[in-house]
């Protein structure tokens, strides 16, 4: 995405990609150790941190026979590591598994550019996607389902305000060759960590106001 946007901007992103990855670690973790911020706690109450835990990271087995490590062992073949869609097995696949970093879902009750309730995105996982390599996980346990559909929501959250900090830090901080005295890194107040915060506080919103349209 950035080199999209360094593109469509005419502009250098190096320094805008690097302060960007520092503040979403900083607030989400990585793909294998997360976090979730706040605003998303209040914003998805249903969402649970431990869910998303035990989702992430390499697959093993408990001694009780929970399994962690969910989305690697299940999910991670096709949708790769951070939710691009770009996993090994895509290459073969058409059409291309979702890239959950957009933040959009195709299969849903809302309307047109609203993210998906999380009956959407059970009801998805339940069904499966005919015609696609999505297959059904309606055999797995309640749990698995949960954590699988928490961790989703983390990837997509995670990488929506990835995008979103980028395109804001060029259009809205004037990153070019090197960051502006105002940038976007945690440690800095002023303009720069306002920006983060509005990104951050909009695109939990957005998934909090999800509602099925009327019938």
């Amino acid at each position: 995405y950035a080199l999209t946007l360094a593109r469509s901007r005419s502009t250098p992103t190096e320094a805008a990609h690097s302060d960007v990855t520092e503040v979403v670690t900083e607030w989400f973790g990585t793909p294998d150790s997360p976090r979730w911020p706040d605003q998303f706690a209040a914003a998805l109450p249903d969402v649970d941190l431990k869910r998303i835990q035990r989702a992430a990271g390499p697959f093993s087995s408990e001694k009780d026979g929970t399994h962690v490590g969910l989305y690697r062992e299940h999910c991670v073949i096709c949708h790769g590591l951070s939710g691009s869609g770009a996993g090994p097995a895509s290459q073969v696949q058409n059409p291309y598994p979702r890239d959950f970093r957009h933040g959009v879902f195709k299969w849903k009750s809302t309307p047109r550019g609203d993210k998906p309730t999380r009956d959407d995105l059970r009801q998805l996982l339940m069904r499966g996607v005919p015609g696609a390599a999505m297959p059904s996980f309606a055999q797995q346990t309640t749990d698995d389902v949960d954590a699988w559909l928490d961790y989703t929501i983390y990837l997509s959250a995670r990488g929506e305000v990835e995008r979103r900090l980028t395109a804001a830090a060029i259009d809205e901080l004037d990153y070019g060759e090197s960051p502006p005295d105002d940038d976007l890194r945690l440690n800095q107040a002023g303009e720069g960590l306002e920006v983060v915060g509005e990104v951050v506080s909009r695109v939990a919103a957005s998934w909090g106001a999800a509602k099925p349209v009327p019938v």
